[in-house]
């Protein structure tokens, strides 16, 4: 079955004015929707399906770079490890994204690793078939180039905003690009009433692990927003009730 496209994600999606120049993206590399219908088909023929449970490593650092891989239902993290054992969160994949595209070309090593997040469905491309797919459709090969390049883009704003700005204002720029960068559904506790569904079931390891910050420091930084009612959490996802008040952190921090 084909998974139907996300749509792309917008700063009016969120219900904020957004300046994209001066928060911490989470770019779309939703490459699914990207293609046109009949390159979609094409791939899907040359692709086949690999289901992973919760907690299973999809690949990880020191595999061969022989794959491409397109989340179809589920969520992975893409992480480094650090010497001392601390895993790194670099992204996440939903639905449509791909991910183990960095290395295809130069038929490296990989040197990172991914992990799934929950139940996920994981469409499969070998090397091989993917290199001459894009080879035999420009169009294929530019988006592609697009995703690594936004990805590349927001790593360096990640490594400058661990240099120059705080846990808080971190957490921030993370929780709003969150809400930008994702098209997931509401959940069933949200109410059309301003506030902001980021439907993304994250632990505070997690995003500790994602800003280079303690889970002390993020939970004391969440409890912060949470009593001065700009934040609530449902369930283990966020509900943004006052966006207003997140962009005037950023702006007062900038």
């Amino acid at each position: 079955m084909t998974p139907a496209p996300r749509p792309t994600p917008g700063a009016g999606s969120i219900g904020i004015d957004v300046d994209l120049d001066d928060i911490w993206l989470f770019p779309s590399s939703d490459f699914l929707s990207a293609l046109e219908e009949e390159d979609r088909h094409a791939l899907f023929g040359m692709a086949w399906r690999k289901s992973f449970k919760k907690g299973m490593c999809i690949f990880e650092a020191g595999d061969e770079a022989s794959m491409l891989y397109i989340m179809e239902t589920g969520r992975a993290k893409i992480y480094q490890t650090s010497p001392s054992g601390k895993d790194i969160i670099l992204w996440f994949c939903f639905p449509g994204e791909t991910f183990g595209l960095a290395e295809l070309s130069r038929g490296v090593k990989r040197s990172i690793s991914a992990r799934a997040m929950g139940d996920s469905q994981v469409l499969c491309l070998p090397k091989s078939d993917f290199l001459r797919f894009i080879a035999e459709r420009p169009s294929v090969a530019l988006s592609a180039i697009d995703i690594l390049s936004t990805r590349l883009r927001r790593l360096g704003q990640t490594f400058m905003n661990l240099a120059t700005e705080d846990v808080p204002l971190r957490i921030v720029r993370l929780i709003l690009g969150l809400a930008y960068g994702s098209a997931h559904g509401k959940c069933a506790e949200h109410e059309d009433d301003g506030t902001i569904c980021v439907n993304i079931t994250l632990t505070h390891q997690e995003i500790a692990d994602m800003i280079g910050a303690t889970r002390q420091t993020v939970t004391t930084a969440l409890n912060d927003l949470k009593r001065a009612g700009i934040i609530r959490w449902v369930d283990h996802h966020i509900h943004i009730e006052r966006p207003d008040a997140l962009k005037h952190i950023i702006g007062a921090g900038a």
